[in-house]
């Protein structure tokens, strides 16, 4: 199959997936601009490049391909070359962080088979990832390991729970709620993101200090009947069954996409549980915004992230400006990156660290 059908047989089944966790799935007016886009951000990130290695064992295909956060998922796809053994391989110069990619062959979409690191990709596929270089992931060796805890909400929908190492039962730990995008569940944060590597390698760094960290499910964008679970069911839960003390100078709220919106919903909503929020790369619709009450006070600490080329930037700024107009008293932040877990795997541990210390400096 030609480059140019294989490009526009993936465009048709990509669209058709829904693929919302990315900004190219279903958008393809912006093909070649988020290839350039992508070239750009790789040439403008931080740091050394790490040369990273991707091979597939394909012997009977005809071409194959690499597409991923580095390509920009579209046109901008890498040519694998294969050996006299079948194997298809290539090396490519990233910088340091994650990397979200797919192989391509003959026109099909796949995840790597080899690699252990990849999670459901939200419409019925999967996606696999690499941790290129060194970053707050890596868990020094010996280090002691937290604990992740799956369990049912009464609704049926998954929820996660993160225990720090150590953790004892009946001593109080602050809480982070930590909330999924589009298209996914809890496992987002847990299985793609490694949010509990970035935490035991942090607490073991000394960092951060331990606390919790429940990431649950929501059907729709944290509004309606997830609100509700949330506040109603699973927070009192925590504290019933782990100690958490649900007052707002102990209990966060943090997520990206829909969850960057639904931790500024629900901070606003329930300034009474919630002390910070930190929306990153937030879904912030123009209708939602102009629902927001003038002036638009803020009873607890805000921090807004976004990349510099993300989609929803302009919603970002909407909602800086706004806040700025009404006196609001916030902080906002743009940075390299744009609608992908190369940005948001960078965010985490600004993420992290701005929790812990809001926990141990907010007055009790």
């Amino acid at each position: 199959m030609s480059r140019r059908r294989a490009a526009a047989a993936a465009i048709l089944l990509l669209a058709a997936a829904g693929y919302g966790a990315y900004r190219f799935h279903g958008m393809g007016n912006h093909r070649a601009a988020d290839a350039i886009a992508a070239k750009a951000r790789m040439a403008a990130w931080p740091g050394p490049r790490v040369a990273t290695a991707f091979a597939l064992a394909a012997p009977g295909a005809q071409q194959v391909y690499l597409a991923g956060d580095m390509t920009g998922w579209e046109d901008n796809w890498i040519a694998m070359q294969r050996g006299s053994d079948g194997v298809w391989r290539i090396s490519v110069q990233l910088p340091s962080g994650q990397w979200l990619y797919k192989f391509i062959v003959d026109g099909k979409w796949i995840s790597d088979p080899a690699n252990p690191l990849s999670d459901d990709d939200g419409r019925g596929g999967r996606h696999s990832f690499v941790l290129a270089g060194d970053g707050e992931w890596k868990v020094p060796a010996g280090a002691p390991r937290g604990v992740v805890k799956t369990f049912t909400a009464p609704s049926g929908t998954l929820t996660n729970l993160y225990l720090p190492p150590g953790y004892a039962a009946g001593k109080p730990y602050p809480l982070l709620v930590l909330l999924h995008g589009s298209s996914a569940d809890a496992n987002q944060w847990y299985r793609t993101g490694v949010v509990d590597r970035f935490m035991d390698g942090m607490i073991a760094r000394g960092r951060i200090r331990p606390f919790i960290i429940v990431m649950p499910t929501s059907g729709d964008d944290y509004t309606g009947a997830s609100e509700k679970e949330i506040i109603q069911q699973l927070l009192p839960q925590l504290q019933r069954d782990y100690g958490v003390r649900l007052r707002p100078v102990d209990t966060a709220v943090a997520g990206m996409s829909m969850g960057g919106f639904g931790a500024f919903y629900l901070a606003q909503r329930h300034p009474d549980l919630f002390g910070l929020a930190i929306p990153v790369s937030g879904a912030f619709r123009p209708r939602y915004l102009d629902s927001l009450p003038r002036p638009l006070k803020i009873p607890f600490q805000l921090q807004i992230l976004c990349g510099s080329d993300d989609f929803l930037l302009s919603g970002n700024r909407a909602l800086r400006d706004r806040l700025t107009a009404d006196g609001a008293k916030f902080s906002y932040q743009e940075s390299n990156g744009a609608h992908e877990w190369h940005y948001w795997n960078a965010q985490l541990p600004a993420v992290l660290t701005t929790a812990d210390q809001y926990f141990q400096t907010a007055p009790k």
